[in-house]
Protein backbone atom coordinates (compact mmCIF):
# COMPACT_ATOMS: atom_id res chain seq x y z
CA UNK A 1 0.00 0.00 0.00
CA UNK A 2 1.31 3.66 -0.63
CA UNK A 3 -0.10 6.51 0.69
CA UNK A 4 0.26 10.13 -1.05
CA UNK A 5 -0.71 13.52 -0.52
CA UNK A 6 -1.70 16.08 -3.34
CA UNK A 7 -1.93 19.81 -3.49
CA UNK A 8 -2.40 22.55 -5.81
CA UNK A 9 -0.52 26.25 -6.44
CA UNK A 10 -2.00 28.93 -8.10
CA UNK A 11 0.15 31.84 -9.05
CA UNK A 12 -1.06 35.16 -11.33
CA UNK A 13 1.01 35.32 -14.28
CA UNK A 14 0.93 37.43 -17.60
CA UNK A 15 0.98 35.89 -20.68
CA UNK A 16 1.26 38.34 -23.76
CA UNK A 17 -0.55 40.55 -21.47
CA UNK A 18 -3.01 38.57 -20.41
CA UNK A 19 -3.62 37.79 -16.72
CA UNK A 20 -3.68 34.37 -16.38
CA UNK A 21 -3.43 31.67 -13.76
CA UNK A 22 -0.36 28.98 -12.98
CA UNK A 23 -2.03 25.79 -11.76
CA UNK A 24 0.68 23.32 -10.50
CA UNK A 25 -0.64 20.05 -9.00
CA UNK A 26 2.19 17.79 -7.68
CA UNK A 27 1.55 14.74 -5.55
CA UNK A 28 3.82 13.81 -3.01
CA UNK A 29 4.74 10.35 -1.78
CA UNK A 30 7.69 8.78 0.42
CA UNK A 31 9.44 8.33 -3.53
CA UNK A 32 9.48 12.49 -4.17
CA UNK A 33 7.50 14.67 -5.39
CA UNK A 34 6.02 14.79 -9.09
CA UNK A 35 4.29 16.87 -10.60
CA UNK A 36 0.93 15.79 -12.23
CA UNK A 37 -0.73 18.63 -13.67
CA UNK A 38 0.42 22.24 -14.67
CA UNK A 39 -1.66 24.13 -16.38
CA UNK A 40 -2.07 28.38 -17.35
CA UNK A 41 -5.83 29.36 -17.62
CA UNK A 42 -7.88 32.61 -17.13
CA UNK A 43 -9.08 32.37 -13.83
CA UNK A 44 -12.42 32.72 -12.65
CA UNK A 45 -14.07 35.37 -11.31
CA UNK A 46 -16.24 35.89 -8.37
CA UNK A 47 -19.31 38.27 -7.80
CA UNK A 48 -17.30 40.76 -7.19
CA UNK A 49 -15.52 39.93 -10.26
CA UNK A 50 -12.20 38.87 -8.71
CA UNK A 51 -10.04 35.85 -8.94
CA UNK A 52 -10.12 33.93 -6.13
CA UNK A 53 -6.81 32.09 -6.53
CA UNK A 54 -7.50 29.34 -3.63
CA UNK A 55 -10.85 27.91 -5.06
CA UNK A 56 -9.45 27.56 -8.25
CA UNK A 57 -6.19 25.80 -6.77
CA UNK A 58 -8.84 23.41 -5.00
CA UNK A 59 -10.74 23.41 -8.34
CA UNK A 60 -8.61 22.35 -10.63
CA UNK A 61 -6.68 19.52 -7.88
CA UNK A 62 -10.15 17.61 -7.19
CA UNK A 63 -10.60 17.93 -10.58
CA UNK A 64 -7.33 16.19 -11.43
CA UNK A 65 -7.77 13.89 -8.83
CA UNK A 66 -11.05 12.52 -10.44
CA UNK A 67 -9.76 12.29 -14.13
CA UNK A 68 -6.08 11.67 -13.34
CA UNK A 69 -5.53 9.73 -9.77
CA UNK A 70 -8.44 7.91 -9.61
CA UNK A 71 -8.13 6.00 -13.53
CA UNK A 72 -4.34 5.41 -12.10
CA UNK A 73 -5.32 3.53 -9.16
CA UNK A 74 -5.44 5.91 -6.31
CA UNK A 75 -7.96 6.24 -3.84
CA UNK A 76 -8.92 9.64 -2.18
CA UNK A 77 -9.07 9.54 1.76
CA UNK A 78 -10.04 12.87 3.26
CA UNK A 79 -8.73 16.80 2.86
CA UNK A 80 -6.88 18.99 5.63
CA UNK A 81 -8.52 22.01 6.63
CA UNK A 82 -8.82 24.74 4.13
CA UNK A 83 -5.34 26.95 3.94
CA UNK A 84 -5.70 29.96 5.84
CA UNK A 85 -5.61 33.25 3.51
CA UNK A 86 -2.62 34.86 4.73
CA UNK A 87 -1.16 37.43 2.47
CA UNK A 88 2.19 36.09 2.64
CA UNK A 89 0.70 33.03 1.37
CA UNK A 90 0.56 31.43 -1.72
CA UNK A 91 -2.83 30.24 -2.62
CA UNK A 92 -3.29 26.86 -2.70
CA UNK A 93 -5.53 24.13 -2.06
CA UNK A 94 -6.28 21.65 1.03
CA UNK A 95 -3.97 19.09 1.01
CA UNK A 96 -6.07 15.44 -0.11
CA UNK A 97 -4.84 12.29 1.31
CA UNK A 98 -4.55 9.40 -1.00
CA UNK A 99 -3.42 5.76 -1.25
CA UNK A 100 -3.18 3.03 -3.69
CA UNK A 101 -1.82 -1.13 -3.65
CA UNK A 102 -0.13 -0.39 -7.14
CA UNK A 103 3.17 -0.05 -7.36
CA UNK A 104 4.31 3.68 -8.00
CA UNK A 105 6.52 4.61 -10.50
CA UNK A 106 9.31 7.71 -8.83
CA UNK A 107 8.96 11.25 -9.50
CA UNK A 108 11.00 11.13 -13.53
CA UNK A 109 9.60 7.64 -14.58
CA UNK A 110 7.79 8.82 -17.40
CA UNK A 111 9.77 11.87 -18.26
CA UNK A 112 11.88 12.13 -21.67
CA UNK A 113 15.45 10.66 -20.90
CA UNK A 114 16.37 11.37 -24.53
CA UNK A 115 19.25 13.91 -25.04
CA UNK A 116 19.72 14.91 -28.49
Amino acid sequence: MKFGQVEGLCVPIVVDGEALVRVTIYLETDMGIDIVREVEVEPETDANGRPDLYAEADQWTQETIATVLLPRGWELLGATDPPTRAVDEVPRSPRYALRTPYWVPPPGWNDDETTQ
